[in-house]
């Protein structure tokens, strides 16, 4: 069988070595200490660099197992279960991405059960090189992967873009034809004077929704389900979204929206409170340490109240602009599908009008209510849980006079509730989030997904 790329460590081996290199000598002396002196420092290190490798190397082996297939046999090993190639007929493309970090992954579904996910292009960690991608090619084209059915009414470029444009990413089904597109790119990119057999799709990390028209020269990639219009066609729908734009600014302008002063109003008070907490944090530190001693019962009393009283201020109004700028986009959303409805029936393709378009480029309504509930919740919540799981043990009578196992029921059955609840509102808030971004896909229309431009 040919194999379809390695383990993506080995392709970035000397980064990950020097990272583990710096982490092994950072842990060597925590270990140091925690065995009292027993395990040597330099050896601690060493135990360290060679303990991070095994967790990088082990987790990118199960993460990223690998991938052959003989087309001759018409088999295909996946992790090392071979299935016959026919029952390959599902692909999910996935973007992920972080502080530092971007990855593409495919994963191939066969109808007897197993699954593989393949690393296409990524960093700190690489993906494919030329070779593996030509040969990802070739298995692509001979599997007979299905287009999937979008009820959200989303082509695969959409689809992709939808992805791209969501927070920290995110996946979906896939058809033959996209994953080709793409990785045609991608080999000519990596090898310009190689003969690419279709037309390549652009990057969906790079777009724009926000960005001015794109130009008669860049306007599309031609794929069978993109329209196709000529230069002139071109020109004339470039003179219709200056209008569109023209036309929403008046609309715009004879329909504010509401809560602009007061979001900066908020804003400018939660940098108050934090600014009064940090002074008031730093000037206790600052008394105690001239003073050589712990401050006095009052003067302590008195450091805390400013400190934690602000803090607790500025958590609040953060909840209050969260809430204030959920209403904001709901309205400015509203205002948008108002303005679609006093425009001609061809407005939903050409996409909305850049102003109104913005009202997308926020975090959908009601996520930032969630998120910040959410995280709020879930701190409060697992710390009264740990602190009723404690307490279960606790039977000193101090906290026997106090309810004993009562009190520590109550907090442990609210904490869950509540921790519960605020990891529920988090998970809300990423898929409302992932909803927004195929919402703003759709209402783009061509200006996100243009049509072919012919020559």
């Amino acid at each position: 069988m040919t194999r379809i790329g390695r383990n993506p460590a080995l392709g970035s081996i000397r980064f990950i070595v020097v990272v583990c290199v710096i982490g092994g000598f950072l842990l060597g002396s925590p270990l140091t200490r925690l065995t009292d002196g027993q395990v040597p420092y330099l050896a601690g290190a060493v135990l360290s660099v060679a303990l991070l490798l095994a967790v990088v190397f082990g987790l990118t082996a199960i993460l990223y197992r690998p991938l052959a297939w003989d087309p001759r046999a018409g088999t295909a090993s996946f992790g090392g279960r071979t299935v016959p190639l026919a029952s390959v007929t599902r692909a999910v493309r996935g973007i992920s991405a972080g502080v530092g970090a971007a990855y593409v992954t495919y994963r191939f579904f066969s109808t007897e059960g197993p699954s593989v996910r393949v690393l296409i292009a990524g960093q700190p960690l690489k993906g494919l090189d030329a070779a593996s991608v030509a040969e990802l090619i070739r298995f692509i084209e001979a599997a007979p992967i299905v287009e999937p059915l979008r009820p959200g009414g989303l082509t695969d470029q959409q689809a992709a873009l939808a992805d791209a444009l969501t927070e920290s990413g995110g996946k979906s089904d896939a058809g033959k034809r996209l994953l080709l597109d793409e990785l045609r790119s991608m080999l000519a990119a990596q090898n310009p004077d190689a003969p690419v057999a279709a037309a390549a799709e652009p990057e969906a990390t790079s777009a724009d929704p926000l960005a001015p028209p794109i130009p008669l020269d860049a306007a599309g990639v031609e794929l069978p389900e993109r329209p196709r219009m000529s230069q002139h066609e071109a020109a004339d729908l470039e003179r219709q979204w200056e209008e569109d734009d023209a036309d929403a600014a008046r609309y715009l302008r004879a329909h504010p929206v509401p809560f602009i002063t007061l979001r900066r109003i908020l804003v400018l008070l939660i940098v108050v409170a934090a600014l009064v907490s940090g002074i008031a944090l730093m000037v206790a530190v600052v008394a105690e340490t001239t003073s050589g001693s712990r401050l006095d019962e009052d003067a302590n009393d008195l450091a805390a109240l400013w400190i934690v009283g602000p803090g607790l201020l500025g958590v609040v109004l953060y909840l209050v602009w969260c809430a204030v700028a959920d209403a904001q986009v709901r309205r400015r959303q509203t205002i948008a599908f108002a303005w679609l409805g006093t425009r001609d029936p061809q407005q939903r393709t050409r996409g909305l009008a850049t102003p109104l378009l913005a009202a997308w480029a926020e975090p959908a309504p009601g996520t930032r209510s969630a998120r910040a509930l959410g995280f709020t919740g879930s701190v409060i919540g697992g710390l009264a849980f740990l602190i009723g799981l404690i307490l279960f043990f606790d039977d000193s009578d101090d906290l026997l006079d106090l309810g004993g196992p009562l009190l520590a029921t109550l907090l442990t059955v609210i904490g869950g509730a509540v921790l519960a609840a605020g990891i529920v509102g988090l998970v809300w808030s990423y898929r409302r989030r992932r909803a927004g971004a195929r919402e703003l896909v759709l209402h783009a229309g061509w200006r996100l997904d243009p049509p072919f431009v012919a020559e």
